[in-house]
């Protein structure tokens, strides 16, 4: 699919440093910062998404660890 780009200057400077750099061309370079963004997302939605599982799976579990350590805590004398 053919598109046009308008870039900034520093954004085009960047650009063709990046490609030089990979001895890749600007389109190549510029399919390859959109393929990687888009795995990036894709990655950051799945951790996410892990963590709020392993929360909502193992919070009971914490409070109840949290639990039977001030169980375990020597009794304190009010002054």
């Amino acid at each position: 699919m053919a598109m046009n780009l308008r870039l900034t200057e520093e954004a085009d400077r960047v650009l063709s440093a990046l490609a030089r750099e990979d001895g890749v061309s600007k389109n190549e370079e510029i399919n390859r910062a959109i393929l990687d963004r888009g795995a990036w997302v894709s990655h950051e939605k799945k951790v996410r998404a892990d963590v709020h599982d392993a929360i909502s799976n193992y919070a009971p579990l914490a409070s109840l660890a949290s639990l039977a350590s001030l169980a375990s805590l020597p009794d304190r004398q009010v002054q």
